[in-house]
């Protein structure tokens, strides 16, 4: 479990949309995470017990996965300026927050989810290394 908390100053973003009402902006961002900030509780399951190490493993069978993955943004604060429309950013703020807190989320929830197949990909190859073969 961890409790991360972050703060992005003038980060440059671009908006467009071609849909209606079509937009095109484009402006400075300011981000942070408060409260408890990012919280991560990732729970992994490993097939390494003593009776599995050096014996013919199925290419499929997976040494690390994860069993549970949360991510959880306890606040996060936008503030969108140097825009042509600094009138209607501050109006739609929290909707647009709120929609980029539940991205944030799921992205890296993804993002973890991915890394650790990556790993779980490297450790078979390694055991196949060590293993002489699957």
């Amino acid at each position: 479990r961890s409790s991360i908390n972050t703060r992005l100053q003038n980060v440059k973003f671009r908006y467009s949309k071609d849909s209606w009402p079509a937009m095109v902006d484009d402006g400075l961002a300011d981000l942070q995470m408060g409260g408890r900030g990012l919280t991560i509780i990732l729970n992994l399951v490993n097939d390494l017990t003593p009776h599995t190490v050096g014996k013919t493993r199925s290419l499929d069978s997976h040494v690390l996965e994860p069993a549970y993955v949360r991510v959880k943004i306890d606040r996060l604060a936008l503030r969108l300026h140097d825009t042509r429309r600094d009138w209607m950013y501050r109006m739609i703020g929290p909707v647009v927050a709120g929609r980029m807190k539940r991205q944030l989320e799921s992205t890296i929830r993804d993002r973890l989810v991915a890394m650790v197949g990556t790993l779980d990909r490297s450790a078979r190859l390694l055991l196949r290394g060590v293993s002489g073969g699957y």
